[in-house]
């Protein structure tokens, strides 16, 4: 069985995001309902019917993805400031090498927020989840690691320095 790692700010969001979903759903349902009764067509033959249905499916289709993933879900909590190895909920600074300029990343959990940055200390830090390609190769180095990873099913390939472990913010 597959354990997915949460911090438990994530697994809240994902919780929150399963029960919006569930609303939607309801909401679909109805318009299911509405659709049947407009037409004087024979349900089959009702295009209107067949968006709301299909729009049904395909949310049915997340929300038992998101179900096994909570179902599944493990809590971890974030490093103490003595650990000096990235893990789950670590505040990362890298460099691309060959570029001038650095990033804050986050790694975070198995599935992070959308759109989910934050502001420590001026800096944009931007979340990444532990089995992306960077979260993945980060997890367990230190600072000054090179790290190697691949992108786009292994077609671009890139490299990194990482420069600052942030643990314990």
């Amino acid at each position: 069985m597959i354990k997915y790692l949460f911090l438990k700010e994530d697994l809240n969001c994902l919780y929150e995001k399963c029960n919006q979903l569930l609303e939607e759903h309801k909401e679909i349902g109805k318009s299911v309902g509405e659709a049947t009764s407009q037409s004087s067509e024979t349900w089959h033959d009702n295009a209107v019917f067949d968006i709301a249905r299909d729009a049904g499916r395909m949310l049915e289709k997340r929300i038992q993805s998101l179900n096994n993933v909570l179902n599944n879900a493990s809590v971890v909590l974030p490093p103490d400031s003595n650990f000096k190895k990235v893990a789950i909920g670590s505040v990362v600074r890298v460099k691309y090498n060959g570029a001038s300029s650095e990033l804050w990343f986050k790694v975070g959990s198995y599935e992070v927020p959308k759109n989910n940055i934050n502001i420590i200390d001026g800096r944009k830090v931007v979340a990444i989840s532990y089995v992306s390609p960077i979260g993945a190769s980060l997890l367990n180095k230190s600072a000054g690691d090179f790290i190697s990873f691949s992108v786009d099913g292994g077609k671009t390939h890139r490299q990194l320095t990482l420069l600052a472990v942030i643990n314990g913010e």
